[in-house]
């Protein structure tokens, strides 16, 4: 006799848990890789910022607030207050997005319940 062959395309719970778990581990795989690769991103930005400033002489760096002497230092602070600012920008323009929409819906007289 022959073996019936599911043709339903229903797959067991073991095979779901390790499709799970397959899915599971590969988006953990490529979050690891996504932060290496920025991380990686980072330090190369860092590292060309600070060859270009040590092509300086020494009175154009004064000018910039930057010493050789502390330069790897300074360009990472320069990094550091960007990503705060950019942060804080990004936060501003959320909330006073949110309060423009707010406010346009009202001005306008639109009422969610009563289209």
């Amino acid at each position: 006799m022959l073996a019936r062959i599911d043709q339903s395309g229903a797959k067991s719970p073991i095979t779901r848990h390790q499709d799970g778990l397959m899915r599971q581990l590969v988006q953990e795989s490529m979050d690891r890789l996504g932060t290496f690769y920025r991380d990686w991103r980072h330090e190369r930005d860092i590292a060309a910022i600070t060859r270009v400033l040590e092509r300086l002489n020494d009175r154009q760096l004064a000018m910039l607030g930057l010493s050789r002497a502390m330069l790897d230092v300074d360009v990472e602070r320069l990094a550091i207050r960007a990503a705060h600012q950019e942060y804080a920008a990004y936060a501003q323009n959320e909330t006073s997005g949110a309060a423009t929409r707010r406010n346009s819906r009202q001005d306008q007289r639109i009422s969610l319940f009563h289209a």
